[in-house]
């Protein structure tokens, strides 16, 4: 048995690793006894899914298991793909995981055809990855194909349909789209409202979502009572240190720092990076972008050297996970150029401000409102 499962996974590790070797010797693939086990199996890693403990080499041997018992094309199989591209994303490896996700949607589409909530999903997993990955405009076409199938299956004022209309409402605002973002957002809302009521952690979110629109259209007091709403939602509905309800936390602290209320900004912020590190780890992108709304406190209060060393270590792990062309990895370059030409470093600034721009057109396009406002800083800097 691995060293590194432990507690509550130790028994079903080991059933896990009997039933595995039994199956893995080639058994009659009718024989009831290997029904019995690929039942047991396929319960046995779904409950194990989300154990930071379980490896990508378990879901490895169980796809070959699969794919000998039932077959290359066979929807459980498609499930085994699915959740090795999740695991895939959850440690980096997201390419791989692009080759597991579209494996698994063209599984469902032949088995079920379009219009099935297995293929929705898969479509909702690759625009969500492709989102991760900074191809902005992929990850639209998925979700639009997500929330279509979506409003086929389920219906128009289905929660499932609501977290497309979210998923959607985050895209266009990254776009700059930010009408079109709006609309999506509320209805979403008021579909997670009729749904759950309104104390629920999905209304959180999207009172959290819609507040992130508000502060990009320019409306930071709107977004802040957006921001409260979710906290309190959260702190009513989840425990404390919830990652959800350090989003909350860490957005209302980037809020007050735009706004001037240095001392409240830096208690959420302080709030946010603990939840998140003990909740997410040391090197998650969540806990990257609390690091870089502290450095830029820190740079607000005219602590430039504290400012620089928490955007470096959220640059560093923006480039771990994502690597140095990701669109949250280059708002990193931006941060560190600004600030070391603010030290008079001009050198380092202008070879990260250049990286930062390559990445913003890369992947928002050369019109994109962050490309400009980069693009006119450099420009300003020369002058």
């Amino acid at each position: 048995m691995s060293d590194n499962i432990e507690g509550v996974y130790a028994r079903e590790w080991m059933s896990l690793e009997q039933t595995m070797a039994y199956l893995a010797h080639g058994r009659e693939k009718d024989h009831p006894v290997v029904l019995t086990c690929l039942d047991k199996l396929g319960v046995l890693l779904d409950s194990m899914l989300d154990d930071g403990a379980v490896e990508r080499s378990f879901f490895r041997r169980a796809l070959v298991i699969w794919e000998h018992y039932r077959g290359p094309d066979h929807p459980e199989t498609a499930q085994i793909l699915n959740n090795l591209g999740y695991l895939s994303k959850r440690s980096g490896d997201l390419v791989t995981a692009q080759a597991y996700y579209e494996r698994a949607l063209a599984i469902w589409e032949e088995v079920h055809g379009s219009e099935h909530h297995d293929v929705a999903a898969a479509l909702n997993n690759l625009g969500a990855l492709l989102r991760v990955m900074g191809n902005t405009t992929g990850a639209k076409l998925y979700y639009i194909q997500a929330l279509d199938t979506w409003e086929k299956v389920a219906g128009p004022a289905h929660p499932h349909t609501a977290s497309a209309l979210n998923n959607l409402s985050i895209i266009h605002k990254e776009l700059g789209e930010f009408a079109q973002s709006r609309q999506y957002i509320e209805r979403a809302l008021s579909i997670w409202q009729q749904c759950f009521g309104s104390e629920h952690p999905e209304v959180a979110a999207g009172w959290s979502n819609l507040g992130s629109l508000r502060q990009s259209m320019g409306d930071l007091t709107g977004a802040q009572c957006c921001f409260e709403r979710a906290l309190t939602i959260q702190e009513r509905s989840l425990r404390q240190d919830h990652p959800d309800t350090a989003n909350s936390l860490n957005n209302l602290g980037a809020l007050l720092c735009d706004t001037g209320r240095m001392e409240q900004a830096r208690e959420y912020l302080d709030r946010a990076l603990a939840i998140r590190g003990r909740a997410l780890g040391s090197i998650h992108p969540e806990t990257a972008h609390t690091l870089n709304n502290l450095g830029f406190w820190h740079s607000t209060v005219g602590e430039t050297g504290k400012a620089h060393d928490y955007y470096n270590r959220a640059r560093a792990i923006f480039e771990r996970v994502y690597g140095r062309d990701h669109l949250e990895t280059g708002r990193s370059y931006r941060n560190v150029g600004l600030l070391q030409f603010q030290l008079g470093d001009v050198h380092e600034a202008e070879q990260n401000l250049l990286q930062a721009e390559s990445v913003f057109s890369c992947y928002l396009g050369p019109n994109h409102v962050e490309t400009i406002a980069l693009r006119q800083t450099m420009q300003a800097m020369v002058s």
